[in-house]
């Protein structure tokens, strides 16, 4: 029910930044099936939603909570977003190492991207950063033996 079907554009009447529009900007980034980090793009509705079984490899985009840039709210606003890189099935050592390199790429390719530009949405990307740790384990429960690696970035997006 959430998972990204193909490239979903954002629109209509208000160009903040929505899931999906987080989502095909990571995309644009090599975070994609054959990408830099070959993993299947899924965005959720929010936190404790759904997540698919399969495929092992998958890469979780969900909106969080974040403060916004006072004075200018609704100009300029701060989008607060939350990336998780679940690996591969297997040797738990292989599967955690393997996850971990992933979601170590994933965060290098987010904190390196070029930013000041204008995105397929029509909001412009001003900066992005980590305001927590590198990605680090989740607690995911009964997952199949698969690992998943999580952090959050802020990004600041101008209308």
């Amino acid at each position: 029910m959430w998972a990204r079907t193909g490239r979903i554009r954002s629109g209509g009447a208000s160009r903040m930044w929505t899931t999906d529009a987080v989502a095909d900007w990571i995309e644009s980034l090599g975070i994609r099936p054959g990408g830099l980090v070959d993993v299947e793009l899924v965005t959720v509705g929010g936190p404790g939603m759904w997540w698919p079984d399969m495929p092992d490899r998958v890469c979780v985009v969900e909106l969080t909570t974040s403060a916004g840039l006072f004075g200018e709210e609704g100009r300029f606003d701060t989008v607060e977003f939350r990336l998780s890189v679940r690996g591969p099935q297997g040797d738990p050592v292989t599967a955690d190492r393997e996850a971990e390199r992933m979601a170590l790429v994933a965060d290098r390719l987010i904190l390196e991207a070029t930013t000041s530009i204008e995105l397929a949405d029509g909001t412009y990307l001003v900066s992005v950063d980590r305001p927590w740790s590198r990605p680090v384990p989740a607690d995911r429960g009964r997952d199949g033996g698969r690992i998943t690696y999580q952090t959050s970035y802020v990004a600041r997006i101008h209308d």
